[in-house]
Formats: structure tokens, C-alpha cells, sequence
């Protein structure tokens, strides 16, 4: 059975293959997720519901612009706030290397 990250990281993956970016998608997305985990406010504010929809996506636009996230990567993550699921991204991030990695053939150990 599918799971939210699951669903998730699967289309990021087919659409970031599609457009030959998903190595760069992903590096972006985890560079964002390490750079907020540095500020447990940050990770708060991003994920929790003590912040209106309007002044998170004020954040996030503010972070991802300092950290140089672009493009399918902020769009992304703009999908997740709207839905609420930014606090899944550490789980879509791992789901997303596992689909990277068995793509490439490496073999979990």
C-alpha cells in the first residue's frame, strides 16, 4: 500500500526524470531540508500549525530563495505547504533516494 511520502516521491521522481533534472531536484530539496533542520524554529514554523498558510508560504519563499531552490524543486515544496505536507519531506527525501538508487541498480544493504 502507497504511502503519502511514497505517492509523492514517485511523481517528483517520473516528473524529475522526465525532465532530466531529478539529480538536481533532489539535491536542492535535501539542501533545504539540512538548512531548515539547522533552525528548529524554522522547521516549526514550515510544519507547524501555529503559522497562517499566507505567512508560511512567505517563509518558504524566503528560505528557498537564500538557499538557491528553484524551479520543480520550490514548486514542490510550495505543493507540499499548500497540502499541508511539508513535514513529510524528510520521508519523501528518503523514499525519493530509494527510487533514485534502485533506478541506478544499487542494491539496499
Amino acid at each position: 500500500m502507497a504511502t503519502i511520502s511514497s505517492v509523492y516521491a514517485m511523481a517528483l521522481f517520473e516528473l524529475g526524470n522526465e525532465r532530466g533534472d531529478l539529480a538536481a531536484v533532489a539535491k536542492q530539496l535535501r539542501e533545504f531540508w539540512d538548512g531548515c533542520k539547522a533552525h528548529g524554529a524554522l522547521v516549526a514554523a514550515l510544519t507547524g500549525p501555529t503559522v497562517d498558510a499566507r505567512s508560511r508560504a512567505a517563509i518558504l519563499g524566503d528560505v528557498a530563495g537564500q538557499l538557491g531552490v528553484g524551479g520543480l524543486s520550490k514548486r514542490f515544496l510550495d505543493l507540499l505547504s499548500a497540502r499541508g505536507r511539508l513535514g513529510h519531506l524528510p520521508d519523501i527525501l528518503n523514499e525519493l533516494d530509494a527510487l533514485i538508487e534502485s533506478a541506478q541498480g544499487v542494491l539496499a544493504g
